[in-house]
Formats: structure tokens, C-alpha cells, sequence
């Protein structure tokens, strides 16, 4: 359960390295078309839904997906996915 929770505060920091500076929240908003108080709830580290995060792995990869689900807690194929960058 505590890697569900990290999850939002994970993106967070990634975002912020992603967009590393001057109008991170209007980039990250534009970037997913969303409304920028959502943005700056992101930075902030809150969970974003599913979707979003859905098109965040699209959009970077197996790296984002490890923010999401954590390779130890998947174990087994779907850890073996994510090592080789294959979407689950």
C-alpha cells in the first residue's frame, strides 16, 4: 500500500526533473491538457488518474511505469516486461 501512496509524490519529482524550470505547471498542463490547478496538484505530488497516467507512460516509457508499479511488487513476466521496456 505505501507504494500506491508514494506514487503520486514519485511523479512529482519526476515532473519536476522532466520540466526543469520556468513555467513547469503551464508546460505539464499543456503537455496533458488539463486544467493547471491540476498541473500544480502533480508538482505538489498528488496522484494523477489513471488515464493521465496512462498517457504519461506513452509519453516517457517503462521509466514512468516504475513510478506507477514498483518492478518489486509485480515480480514474475511483469517484471521482466519492465526490465525489457515491453508495456503491460
Amino acid at each position: 500500500m505505501d507504494d500506491i501512496l508514494s506514487t503520486g509524490p514519485r511523479i512529482a519529482t519526476w515532473l519536476h526533473k522532466t520540466y526543469p524550470d520556468g513555467a513547469r505547471a503551464k508546460r505539464v498542463a499543456r503537455d496533458f491538457n488539463v486544467a493547471l490547478p491540476t498541473a500544480e496538484r502533480w508538482l505538489g505530488g498528488a496522484r494523477p488518474a489513471g488515464e493521465v497516467f496512462d498517457a504519461m507512460v506513452a509519453r516517457w516509457g517503462p521509466e514512468v511505469h516504475r513510478l506507477g508499479l514498483p518492478a518489486a511488487r509485480l515480480g514474475g513476466r511483469n517484471t521482466d516486461a519492465l526490465r525489457s521496456g515491453r508495456h503491460l
